[in-house]
């Protein structure tokens, strides 16, 4: 198993789809950064993406972002939403 994986990688570690990676990457403030950027799409370490499931595995396989509408804290500023990184 390589170290480095890709969307289709990730999406496999966390058992959703190529486009739910994209949502949870750009959701969650704690979801690793990727190591690099490349024409081909996103890559990250392996480790970081398994470390980062460990720590959500309350959530089950399919990691759903916490909404205004579900986040009960949703009337202050919430560490829990965040919008899209850039």
């Amino acid at each position: 198993m390589h170290h480095l994986v890709g969307v289709a990688e990730v999406a496999g570690i966390l058992s959703v789809s190529n486009e739910r990676v994209r949502q949870i990457s750009e959701t969650y403030l704690d979801f690793p950064y990727p190591i690099a950027e490349l024409k081909s799409g996103r890559i990250w370490a392996r480790e970081d993406i398994q470390e980062w499931l460990k720590r959500h595995s309350d959530r089950g396989t399919d990691v759903v972002a916490r909404s205004k509408q579900s986040c009960p804290c949703w009337e202050v500023p919430c560490e829990n939403i965040a919008g899209p990184r850039v």
